[in-house]
């Protein structure tokens, strides 16, 4: 059986800067991690990443016609009018100069692979994609990573096959196997079908794993960052930079009410610290580079892991550098210059809002003078600071805005980058689970995805759900709420500069420096001249 597994393209409307390349900055992770897993188990299988040879082509490539203008992919309404039947031969073009940047000859299943849904284009590229390989192939398809009504109406259509859920490696291979052996696959767990026109999902109860990422398929060379102008103007040393993104921790311990992970039971899954270090020194090794992008909610889920994790780093000499979210609790001075000498360059820490109230209302654990403390240790020696704000909470009042400000404001000196993000209601949280115990009700699901086309910020950004606060706004009115916040919040404070490339540029100026005051002073730079 050959099988192939492709990241399928996204497009954003979205101008961070006049940065060439419009994705992100490193590889994906989960295609990489399902390859070495199957490959693992003896089952052979291919990879490719469409979504970075699209994007790449689309800068680099002196041949126009093979390069993909994404805006097509946010027109949902012709898109879907494709996949009911209609002719549309510039959307045809489209997929198949896609599908000509890899092999799909000859295989008889296909994965694809879907990104994060922040905007309707991964969806939609996908269901071409799919239309496309299914007429000219006529190989199973699995779509996995992805959820809405648009990939049922592809299966409707016959040109997906199955939908798989979140973690799909064990779920992969039992697919596989049950087709060699030619058994049903109907009761395979986290997968969804169709039978007699009625759609099943069975819930996912595969284990999950974490073997060591395998990114041999994937075109990392199209990843390496190096900016030849910048470094010329500041007389910088030249140094390619290729970020490989890694996890060795899914879920969290914590229980914050907004959060996907806070309603689940088995919330936490880790490798041990020695293994993890050698899963990165492999790859750190395999593919000649030092930086990692690690993708956890939180890397300090106990004081014991992060000691441990960080005491092998340093036990072994390695030099890396690395960025990962954290909480405040469970850390200290001494943990902190731990990390940095373990190579940590920027912590994300999820503060979410200033308010003392609003910290207790969604379970946060901490406290507004702890989360003070800490933002100061880890400015002072040397860590790179995000801070994670989220505007139009339930229930968020004016006093609530005010004080959130206020704090931005007051630590501004410590804090490097601000992720502004508005309110949205996650179906896996403990608030969507029980919206009454946090004071909303008429939780009803919209699936509205980000336009990407207008100036207002409650049209770029997505929700899945609507609700009313239990005597409070109504939903029409909290969305105006929610972008008023937000908005409020961006222009009142210095959020400082974030763009697809701002990882690689981080990692770059802390391998050449170890003074955070000059490498601040050159991100600055750098940002300036990208953002004109």
């Amino acid at each position: 059986m050959k099988i192939k597994l492709l990241r399928v393209p996204h497009y954003s409307y979205i101008k961070q800067s006049n940065q060439k390349m419009k994705c992100e900055n490193f590889p994906p992770l989960a295609p990489a991690v399902i390859t070495s897993y199957l490959r693992g188990k003896g089952i052979g299988i291919e990879q490719d990443d469409l979504n970075v040879k699209v994007h790449y082509d689309n800068v680099y490539n002196t041949d126009y016609s093979g390069r993909v203008d994404g805006k097509i992919f946010h027109d949902k309404e012709r898109v879907m009018n494709f996949i009911n039947g209609s002719r549309d031969s510039e959307l045809e073009n489209v997929g198949e100069n896609i599908l000509k940047k890899s092999n799909v000859d000859s295989f008889d299943l296909i994965l694809l692979s879907i990104p994060s849904l922040i905007d309707i284009s991964p969806l939609l590229s996908t269901l071409v994609i799919a239309k496309i390989l299914k007429e000219k192939t006529g190989c199973k398809i699995i779509a996995g990573g992805g959820s809405g009504a648009e990939l049922e109406i592809g299966m409707r259509e016959g040109i997906i096959d199955y939908l798989g859920s979140e973690h799909g490696e064990v779920l992969s291979e039992c697919f596989i196997r049950a087709v060699e052996s030619g058994r049903d696959v109907d009761n395979i767990p986290g997968l969804s079908y169709l039978k007699d026109g009625v759609m099943y999902s069975n819930p996912n109860t595969t284990p999950i794993v974490l073997p060591c990422p395998d990114f041999d398929g994937i075109p990392l060379d199209k990843y390496i960052w190096r900016d030849d102008f910048f470094t010329k103007k500041h007389n910088l040393e030249k140094r390619d930079i290729l970020i490989l993104p890694f996890r060795h921790i899914i879920g969290c311990p914590f229980r914050c009410a907004f959060c996907c992970e806070s309603a689940k039971e088995k919330n936490l899954v880790c490798l041990e610290a020695t293994r993890a270090v050698d899963y990165i020194q492999s790859l750190s090794e395999k593919y000649r580079t030092n930086y990692f992008f690690f993708l956890h909610s939180t890397a300090n889920f106990s004081r014991e892991f992060i000691n441990a994790f960080c005491d092998e780093i340093i036990r072994r000499g390695l030099k890396l550098y690395w960025t990962d979210c954290a909480n405040f609790t469970y850390l200290d001075k001494g943990i902190l210059e731990k990390m940095r000498r373990a190579g940590a360059v920027r912590l994300i820490w999820g503060l979410e809002t200033g308010s003392p109230r609003l910290l207790r209302y969604i379970n946060k654990g901490i406290t507004v003078q702890k989360a003070e403390e800490m933002l100061k240790i880890a400015d002072d020696i040397g860590i790179w600071n995000g801070l994670e704000i989220i505007a139009g909470l339930p229930g968020e009042k004016e006093e609530d805005i005010r004080l959130t400000i206020d704090f931005l404001l007051r630590n501004e000196s410590h804090i490097d980058t601000v992720f502004f993000n508005p309110y949205f209601l996650d179906g896996s949280s403990l608030m969507s689970k029980f919206p009454g115990r946090y004071g909303i009700t008429n939780v009803k699901p919209i699936h509205k995805y980000a336009s990407l086309k207008t100036r207002e910020l409650v049209d770029n950004y997505p929700f899945n759900f609507a609700f009313d606060e239990i005597d409070g706004l109504k939903w029409e009115e909290k969305m105006k709420q929610i972008a008023s916040s937000c908005t409020r919040v961006i222009t009142q404070t210095r959020g400082g500069f974030w763009s697809y490339e701002t990882e690689s540029v981080l990692f770059y100026l802390y391998s050449l420096f170890d003074d955070k005051v000059k490498i601040k002073k050159l991100y600055n730079e750098w940002a300036c001249e990208v953002s004109r």
